[in-house]
């Protein structure tokens, strides 16, 4: 589709045609069939946006789309409206952004949305295909660690798609690990200029302390044993903030040292999933490894702000990095 003048008047005809289809089909108890308003609100989405370029400067149809009461309730086409004003411009749809959140973020569809496509199925949907160029890229140990950290942003966001991009760290291309965190991060600074901020997040255990701790020479460290910056660019190293109310897990000594992502979950809930092993230190547990992936999918199917408040500590450490401001549910 073509942002030129000469489009201004075909596409609003067929903005207007499509419109009116779908007011029909909404207003029709009996015989209208439902099942097209996602693909016609889709439709309605692409045409409004085109014309609301800085070349057809056309706003009315945006405007109608926004206002309208059923459009984003489609948990679908609220997550694509939003992430477009949030591309198109920050400041110029702040205010927009703001109402639609509002009005629509809070409504039972949008908040089931999280429990019916958690994130392993959206990251291989149409919505995983629109997504911004992400200039925040983190750096994880393993693939349940992107799973739970994306969820849990949406979650502790009303559905915001993360403005950072999480992967795991390999060298095989399967499996990953801190010692492979380590690796990419000691190499990162030759792609500062692809990114704005390069991070590798490490477990706060005895093995990603160990990483963490034997990257020295390019690295100076702004807190002991939480965050280091790259000398040469904005390439940081941070480990797991272990939340107050789990002080327990923050030991002297490196091998004592069990925090993990999982561990912010809180000790019931895994408990309650089998997800603890003993340790030889009073009120230490471990992750059962064995049962990772079953549990990351698993609370891809929760959306209780509750389960997930614990991980506000790493999100505002990741956010202080970045300069960047969020209000997070609570």
């Amino acid at each position: 589709m073509f942002n030129s003048i000469t489009l201004a008047e075909p596409l609003q005809l067929s903005f207007n045609e499509l419109k009116d289809k779908y007011r029909q089909i909404v207003e029709d108890n009996n015989n209208g069939d439902k099942s097209q308003l996602p693909a016609l609100g889709f439709k309605l989405l692409e045409l409004a946006f085109t014309m609301d370029s800085k070349r057809i400067n056309r706003s009315q149809p945006l405007e109608d789309i926004l206002l309208n009461e059923h459009i984003l309730k489609d948990p679908n086409l609220y997550i694509l409206a939003d992430f477009s004003l949030s591309l198109m411009g920050k400041n110029k749809y702040k205010e927009v952004r703001n109402e639609i959140k509002r009005k629509f973020s809070l409504s039972t569809d949008i908040r089931s949305k999280l429990v019916d496509d958690n994130t392993s199925r959206i990251r291989f949907s149409l919505l995983d295909t629109i997504q911004p160029n992400r200039k925040v890229k983190i750096l994880v140990e393993g693939k349940t660690d992107v799973t739970i950290l994306e969820h849990a942003f949406m979650v502790l966001t009303n559905g915001s798609i993360p403005y950072w991009k999480a992967s795991m760290a390999t060298s095989n291309g399967t499996t990953g690990s801190s010692a492979s965190v380590s690796r990419a991060v000691a190499t990162a600074v030759s792609f500062k200029d692809d990114y704005d901020t390069i991070i590798g997040l490490f477990d706060h255990d005895a093995a990603g302390l160990k990483e963490y701790r034997y990257l020295q020479h390019d690295f100076n460290e702004k807190k002991v044993d939480y965050i280091k910056k790259h000398k040469e660019g904005s390439v940081f190293l941070l480990t797991l903030p272990i939340p107050d109310s789990m002080s327990q897990y923050l030991q002297p000594k490196q091998e004592f040292n069990f925090f993990e992502i999982e561990h912010y979950f809180g000790h019931d809930f895994l408990q309650k999933y089998d997800m603890l092993k003993t340790t030889p230190i009073a009120d230490i547990f471990t992750i059962n490894e064995k049962k990772k992936a079953n549990f990351a999918n698993m609370i891809t199917q929760i959306s209780d702000i509750n389960i997930f408040n614990k991980f506000i500590d790493l999100f505002k450490a990741i956010d202080e990095i970045c300069h960047v401001e969020i209000n997070y549910e609570v």
